[in-house]
């Protein structure tokens, strides 16, 4: 299971799901980014959701196959679009 994170997150994002041992990879990091967005005011927040997200779900490979939303309103699971 590989876990790809948008551009519009920040890159530590990624290094909390390697620190959890998921193997997961940057937009950025594959090179498939576009404009960087210089306003960095909301990854504290972004970040603690990633955290909340992470303690409720501790083995995402219950989510594999699916495309999983997570957002302060909750976790929306999309099944057959990935």
């Amino acid at each position: 299971m590989h876990i790809k994170i948008d551009e519009d997150l920040p890159p530590a994002v990624a290094r909390m799901l390697r620190e959890r041992g998921y193997a997961s990879s940057t937009v950025l990091d594959q090179g498939m980014s576009g404009w960087k967005d210089p306003n960095e005011d909301g990854i504290r927040p972004l970040l603690e959701l990633m955290e909340q997200f992470l303690a409720s779900v501790p083995d995402l490979t219950q989510l594999m196959g699916v495309l999983a939303v997570v957002s302060p309103q909750g976790l929306r699971i999309r099944r057959g679009e990935v």
